[in-house]
């Protein structure tokens, strides 16, 4: 087996880098988009969550761009229904 190549000084860990020719999936339901629009209504059209939701950013990284407690934690708890939903969804799901 090959051995990764290393950057002097930085764990292994931190030198994995997500591809940047395309964007991650995005794997929100209609659900928990409608949420998170309902939970950006507080904030002003131009804001940059609204931006970042539009070209369908995840749910986690727009609590970075709300910039308000209130704000974060309502995205996160829709963040957690909307995976909550898919994982009752799946098939390999036995509660």
């Amino acid at each position: 087996m090959l051995d990764p190549p290393r950057v002097e000084g930085a764990p292994y860990f931190l030198m994995f880098q997500p591809p940047t020719d395309r964007p991650p999936p995005d794997i929100r339901d209609d659900e928990e988009k409608a949420d998170v629009a309902r939970i950006l209504d507080a904030l002003p059209e131009d804001h940059p969550g609204w931006e970042a939701h539009r070209r369908g950013t995840d749910t986690i990284t727009l609590t970075h761009l709300v910039g308000e407690s209130s704000l974060s934690s309502a995205l996160t708890d829709a963040f957690l229904a909307g995976r909550n939903r898919l994982l009752r969804r799946s098939q390999s799901f036995r509660p």
